[in-house]
């Protein structure tokens, strides 16, 4: 497998294990006030305001792990509106560090992710050597990685049937609970403040994703010496 699509095929596992095990925290100052009025609503307009109120942030920082496909993986990302993101994701023990600015991917994987998944004439060619190229084509995948709008749009995407669960509360903060049949996962949104999501819990992924630091400044700078994806070959 080339570099692009071992990279592609990453971020879509790192993307269905963050859609089936998602869990934001609220901007401080939240923890108690008065209802947003989001629980008397239908659980699809209740995953919509989520998503409405997410969508609208200038920043936000993903963290967590879980399996996905029979592996373990954990991720480390920070997004920025309007401007790219940046972070780690790890597979198996082997790390890899990416880098989304305007529409260029920049990545590097260390020499046990390349070793284990491409082999040992990759980790020893690849391993430790920043790569780029355009999000486009087998890398579009990678796209989500550094936009807050397209990363939220899978991950909030109902897939099946939704229904209400009771009021309860997620690290201290009131929130309604929306299960969505088709991959048993529920979505806990704030009933107080703004309606952020707080949690999706999915016992078959063994994991959670952490949102935090909301509004709070991100800064991409592109890596130097990053070395065209077309150069490498296979």
């Amino acid at each position: 497998m080339d570099a692009r699509r071992r990279v592609a095929a990453l971020a879509l596992a790192a993307l269905a294990l963050a859609g089936a095990a998602l869990a934001l925290h609220s901007p401080a100052g939240h923890a108690e006030g008065t209802s947003n009025g989001i629980a008397s609503k239908s659980p699809a307009a209740i995953v919509a305001a989520a998503r409405s109120a997410v969508d609208g942030v200038s920043s936000v920082h993903v963290a967590g792990s879980g399996l996905e496909g029979g592996q373990t993986i954990t991720l480390d990302l920070r997004l920025a509106a309007g401007r790219g993101g940046e972070g780690t994701l790890t597979l198996n023990g082997g790390t890899f560090q990416i880098v989304v600015i305007a529409k260029t991917v920049y990545f590097k994987g260390s020499a046990a992710f390349w070793r284990q998944s491409s082999g040992e004439t990759a980790a020893k060619k690849l391993g430790g050597r920043w790569l780029k190229g355009p999000l486009s084509g087998e890398l579009a995948s990678v796209a989500a990685f550094g936009d807050i709008h397209k990363l939220f749009a899978q991950l909030l995407a109902p897939k099946g049937t939704l229904t209400e669960g009771a009021i309860t509360k997620i690290r201290g903060q009131p929130a309604i609970g929306i299960t969505d049949a088709a991959n048993r996962g529920t979505l806990y949104v704030a009933t107080t403040g703004r309606p952020y999501p707080l949690q999706i819990n999915n016992s078959s992924k063994h994991g959670v994703i952490v949102i935090d630091q909301i509004g709070s400044p991100v800064t991409l700078t592109a890596p130097s010496g990053a070395t065209d994806i077309t150069q490498v070959g296979g």
